[in-house]
């Protein structure tokens, strides 16, 4: 599927500002240039390792080296994600974690910066678009977000994905159908999700195109030929359908409707419910979307450069020559803003279909929430991802545009002291974005969800288990942790964060936090006996507990630090006493 048709008639001064699109070294340097920006970015934001990276990669390394902490329930839970971890799980096997999430982020990046470049550079039609929309939306994603969603902050399926969308977006802008066909379909293969409303967007903005054309001044090219047409659509559905049938694998069953409803209103509800979003946050997004809407008047009007050459057109090419050029023939410059704004008010759309499917009282009944089972199973698939990203995403490209039109020189106009001094204000304008997008980022940087000060008693404790438990113990850790299974290499009975894809296992996930919830109520007097240890030994099949405020316990630690201790569960006595919460 292409994201846009072709026009063939191009003014003159449309061709010029196209001209430097064709330039590979200009367009090389700008990649590097939005590479380097989202690389330092991440890096500040986000430092290593974010919060989704030991999430991802343990799941690759786990793909390739199934032994490796055999009988953790979010290792061995069905993996939705395969294209990611055979592509990156290998390297686990070779270098260090803290490699593999510097080589993994260098790669991500420079996928999100090549389409990101490719992409700004077909909406702005201007030299450094990318890298000025670059730099404002990174400090927009230093500000704010609505549903949890976010473009650099580390490695992992996500960044791919959107990367990819982007790079089938800026393709299909420049007229490389057959690519961005197989780009737009891998945007699925590494992140089903992101790829998928990504594609519907790409689609939105075509009915856009087609049931709202602008005005045309002359005759429009032919359709993309048919054979074009099914080789396209061919290559999105092999791309797609490597991130499409594993992720069905995870849909469905008889657990479904049980799963839906912890996954959206108790687990993810910060992604998926609209009620638990931030509301200084829904402001924000709000005005974001009201200035984007109300600046577009004066996007859209005529550039005076192009205005003055639009006087003389280019007459329409012969049948033939124009069918020759089709795969290589981008969408004029009206056309491409027009299918953006129909990708956008897509996304904008979804959204609202979200907030109508989730209006409703809390906490959540038959009663009070009708159709409960299909309205919570139409929630888990996000409906609210892309426009998190998108309109984030309009305003930073609107910005750009109207920036240039303020700053950059009229490039048919006659060379002055005015002439002269735009480049370096806008050059200057970009450093002070970039500025305030690396400076901020840095100030509210993401940070892990122990408190500062217990993070170097937490990194102790995990070596500690890294370097003297053997490979067969079985943890359970405090639902206030972080990446025990990246730092200590050891199995989690059940990781709060670590929550299976799959119904099957997110019930079971929830069942072993009620039971540990219930085991600590029932059996906690003064302190749990060495009776009540050897219960949750039974009930549970672990072997360690790593305890933090738990307790006190009727046996001594075989490890302990100023905030941490390791209990190790003594055997049971043989009585079978396992049951369900």
């Amino acid at each position: 599927m292409s994201p846009l048709e072709p026009t063939a008639t191009k003014e003159i001064g449309e061709r010029a500002a196209d001209r430097p699109l064709r330039l590979l070294p200009s367009l090389g340097l700008e990649i590097v240039c939005v590479w380097m920006l989202f690389f330092a970015y991440g890096a500040l934001h986000a430092p290593p390792p974010a919060t989704g990276e030991p999430h991802y990669l343990s799941k690759a390394r786990h793909f390739y080296d199934p032994t490796w902490c055999q009988g953790d329930l979010f290792l061995e839970s069905t993996d939705t994600h395969v294209v990611l971890y055979a592509a990156f799980g290998w390297l686990m096997l070779l270098v260090s974690p803290e490699a593999t999430i510097w080589i993994g982020r260098g790669i991500s990046t420079l996928l999100v910066a090549s389409g990101w470049t490719l992409f700004a550079r077909g909406i702005v039609r201007r030299r450094g678009s990318g890298l000025a929309a670059g730099s404002i939306h990174c400090g927009l994603e230093s500000m704010v977000n609505l549903s949890g969603e976010w473009l650099l902050d580390g490695f992992e399926g996500r960044v791919l994905g959107y990367g990819m969308l982007f790079l089938a977006w800026g393709l299909g802008l420049h007229g490389r159908r057959l690519a961005a066909a197989a780009a737009l379909g891998g945007a699925i293969a590494m992140h089903p999700v992101v790829g998928s409303w990504g594609a519907l967007a790409t689609l939105g903005g075509w009915l856009f195109c087609r049931l709202m054309p602008g005005r045309s001044n002359g005759a429009e090219a032919p359709s993309l030929p048919f054979g074009q047409r099914m080789a396209s659509a061919a290559l999105f559905l092999l791309t797609a359908s490597a991130g499409v049938v594993p992720a069905l694998r995870a849909v469905g069953g008889t657990d479904g409707p049980r799963a839906d409803a912890i996954q959206v209103f108790y687990r993810l509800a910060h992604h998926l419910d609209p009620t638990t979003f931030d509301r200084h946050a829904w402001w924000a997004y709000a005005a974001m979307l009201t200035g984007w809407l109300l600046c577009r008047r004066w996007e859209v009007a005529p550039h005076p450069s192009a205005a003055t050459s639009s006087a003389t057109m280019k007459p329409p090419p012969p049948a033939a020559e124009s069918r020759r050029g089709t795969e290589s023939e981008g969408p004029s410059p009206g056309t491409a803003r027009r299918w953006w704004l129909g990708c956008v008010l897509s996304s904008i759309v979804f959204f609202g279909s979200g907030v109508a499917i989730a209006w409703g009282p809390r906490p959540v009944t038959d009663e009070n929430f009708p159709l409960r089972e299909l309205r919570t199973r139409l929630l888990k698939f996000y409906p609210f991802r892309l426009a998190d990203m998108l309109i984030p995403t309009a305003v930073a490209l609107t910005a750009t545009t109207l920036g240039f039109r303020l700053l950059a020189s009229e490039r048919h106009g006659p060379a002055s002291e005015e002439h002269q001094r735009h480049p370096p204000l806008l050059a200057a304008a970009v450093g002070v974005t970039i500025a305030f997008a690396l400076g901020n980022g840095w100030v509210q940087r993401v940070r892990p969800p122990i408190a500062p000060w217990r993070i170097a008693a937490w990194r102790d404790v995990c070596a500690w288990v890294k370097g003297n438990a053997p490979r067969e113990t079985v943890f359970i850790t405090p639902q206030v942790s972080w990446a025990f299974k990246w730092f200590a290499e050891r199995p989690e009975y059940v990781s709060y964060k670590d929550c299976p894809q799959d119904p099957a296992g997110l019930v079971e996930w929830n069942r072993r936090l009620l039971l540990l919830d219930r085991w600590a109520t029932d059996e906690f007097h003064d302190g749990f006996s060495v009776d009540a240890l050897r219960k949750l030994r039974r009930l549970t099949g672990a072997t360690h507990v790593l305890a933090r405020d738990l307790g006190p316990f009727a046996v001594e630690p075989i490890y302990r630090n100023e905030v941490y201790q390791v209990i190790e569960l003594p055997p049971d006595n043989g009585e079978d006493t396992r049951s369900e919460p």
